[in-house]
């Protein structure tokens, strides 16, 4: 029973406080137990995670590749976009002094 309430008591004293003397009441009493393994059970379960570390960095690397590529090529769309409107700007300034200078000359302009 005792415990189960120091458990608790530090379970909660963990949650909402931080401070040391909740952390002293506590009674706990924690045994590991280790079991060793052979040795080519260590070797495949490390040659696991090294090609689980592997996969997954080629997938972040996959994915932050594309999305760099979506990136350059939405941006090389905006600037093709905006040489189109400065194209087009320019081309309704050079219409319109255009347009003035018949005006100008008196020649009518329908």
């Amino acid at each position: 029973m005792a415990r189960h309430r120091s458990s608790v008591r530090r379970k909660l004293s963990g949650k909402f406080f931080n401070f040391s003397p909740f952390r002293e009441n506590a009674d706990t009493k924690v045994e590991v137990v280790v079991k060793p393994i052979d040795d080519e059970e260590a070797i495949k379960l490390g040659a696991d995670l090294i090609a689980d570390v592997l996969l997954m960095s080629l997938m972040f690397t996959y994915m932050f590749y594309s999305l760099y590529l979506r990136r350059k090529k939405f941006n090389d769309l905006c600037d093709r976009q905006k040489e189109r409107e400065q194209f087009i700007l320019a081309r309704l300034e050079y219409l319109e002094a255009e347009l003035r200078k018949l005006q100008q000359a008196g020649t009518i302009v329908q």
